[in-house]
């Protein structure tokens, strides 16, 4: 037989373990066991138990006899200490519950001194059976035999038995990333922290993110195998891990706050965990960066979906992980943010600077408005097949646009035509290449503004097509340039343009 446990069999008196547990040579509650979670009701019948020689399964331990760790036995004997300690698992005074079956009376509301003396000594007498498997045991084994163990017991929630089987480094992770002020902020929810449901949470966010769905076949099997795959995780790894991790609950703080995941339609304020799984692992794509500007936008759109979309709405809450309703929640939502935010920075669609070089080189003709191109720096290089339909970020699907072309809003690609007619302020840039480079400088400030998480200077951030109507001296009758203050809207009027530009620049500048 390729692997067999390693055990004796010892009988050894409550009083004897009290003083391994007091001495530390006994832990009761070592890293792969669950939190304790028997209520003082529970921990009463156990005592009761005990004086009348009832008999009480084997402990299992593992290790020596200098030291060992309890592998199931950690709710009776906790409550064992507790009574005798006379200390509950929150530091109140731990008395016997009233309404036993059989000593009711004489066990009701007292502690362990309160008892007489021959009931005390009953306590201290008892001996359980301990089953000591060997340290060298393999540890799958020995683990896989906690599973077994406690499927005859208060039935353990799957993440208290993954804590058991899988204890390398990313189990650990996945606790440390649980534990975290922010995460259970935005949990809310303290009851999940009782039986591991917070750190099946974080398994739940990795493995989601990191494998394809099409490998879903239950939800249990899936993050078996996340856990499986990653038991053994490098530390640099758990840096990348810990680092999205951080970036995507920070995110959801900003946007949500404490309420991100409790459903909009339920009549309850309690945490979803299928609304969490699709709000994290759509926001995991992007940069805090690029939803700053978008807050209310993203919030009132994630109400849309639950309030407006029967099929979304019904993810939620019911058959909530099948793998239909998992895909659709989760595309919902990625197109949802793709149409407000655009398309994710972890995307692969950008081309490199070799190529965009080797394009410019063979022809300097822009292919959105057909214009020649003055310098490399005035160059983009655009997909032919959009990469929303899924072009691809190859060579073979690549063409060379002026940067103002590619960047206004909606497709629609214009001409950028100048005039003789120019301010004083302006006649000594009135190129297109000029015009152009003040246009990238305009949008490059407005951009590192909106990264720069400031509010107060809302007003001055246009939109490209804004721009570009500014350059060209257009009259423009948009919303948002009644919205400019006054003096930069004569200013425009004007065509100070320059001027303008340059007090942007300069307001902007200074909060960043």
């Amino acid at each position: 037989m390729k692997s067999r446990i390693n055990a004796e069999n010892l009988d050894i008196s409550v009083d004897d373990l009290w003083l391994r547990y007091k001495t530390n040579r006994l832990n009761v509650s070592p890293d792969f066991q669950r939190n304790f979670v028997w209520d003082k009701k529970k921990a009463s019948v156990l005592i009761e138990s005990l004086l009348l020689n009832i008999p009480i399964p084997s402990i299992f331990t593992s290790g020596t006899e200098e030291v060992e760790e309890v592998i199931d036995g950690q709710q009776r004997l906790t409550s064992i200490f507790c009574y005798i300690d006379e200390k509950w698992i929150d530091g109140k005074v731990f008395k016997c519950a009233p309404g036993l079956e059989v000593l009711g009376e004489e066990l009701a509301n007292k502690r362990f001194r309160d008892l007489k003396e021959e009931y005390q000594q009953l306590i201290k007498n008892y001996k359980f059976r301990i089953v000591r498997v060997n340290d060298q045991s393999d540890d799958t084994l020995k683990y896989r035999m906690f599973e077994r163990l406690n499927t005859q017991t208060v039935k353990l929630y799957d993440q208290e038995i993954r804590n058991c089987v899988f204890r390398g480094p990313y189990n650990a992770f996945l606790k440390e990333c649980a534990a975290e002020y922010d995460f259970q902020y935005i949990i809310n929810s303290p009851a999940r922290r009782v039986r591991m449901k917070d750190v099946e949470d974080v398994l739940v966010f990795f493995a989601f993110y990191h494998n394809n769905l099409r490998s879903y076949t239950s939800n249990k099997q899936f993050l078996d195998n996340e856990m499986h795959l990653n038991n053994n995780i490098s530390y640099n790894e758990t840096i990348k891990r810990r680092e999205l991790f951080r970036k995507t609950v920070s995110m959801v703080k900003t946007i949500w706050g404490e309420a991100a995941f409790v459903p909009y339609s339920s009549r309850t304020t309690q945490f979803n965990q299928a609304l969490y799984q699709t709000i994290m692992i759509g926001l995991a794509r992007y940069r805090k960066e690029q939803i700053i500007p978008h807050i209310d936008l993203i919030r009132e759109e994630m109400y849309n979906l639950q309030v407006h979309d029967q099929k979304f709405s019904e993810s939620l809450h019911r058959g909530t992980n099948t793998q239909a309703l998992i895909n659709y929640r989760i595309k919902t939502w990625e197109e949802t943010l793709e149409g407000i935010l655009g398309y994710p920075y972890n995307e692969p669609r950008s081309f490199s600077y070799q190529l965009k070089n080797k394009l410019f080189q063979q022809n300097k003709t822009c292919s959105l408005c057909g214009q020649h191109i003055l310098s490399i720096d005035d160059a983009e290089v655009d997909h032919i097949e959009c990469y929303w339909k899924g072009g691809k970020t190859i060579p073979e699907n690549a063409q060379l646009t002026h940067r103002i072309c590619n960047r206004i809003k909606g497709g629609e690609h214009k001409k950028i035509k100048t005039t003789a007619k120019t301010s004083s302020t302006f006649k000594d840039s009135n190129t297109e290449s000029d015009n152009n480079n003040l246009i990238d400088k305009l949008i490059d400030y407005r951009d590192r503004y909106i990264a720069s998480e400031y509010s107060n200077l809302d007003e001055t951030i246009l939109s490209d097509d804004m721009i570009l109507q500014i350059i060209q001296y257009k009259p423009t009758n948009l919303e948002e340039f009644h919205e400019i203050p006054e003096e930069y809207r004569e200013r425009i009027k004007m065509k100070q343009v320059r001027k303008y530009i340059e007090d942007i620049i300069d307001i902007v500048s200074e909060n960043i």
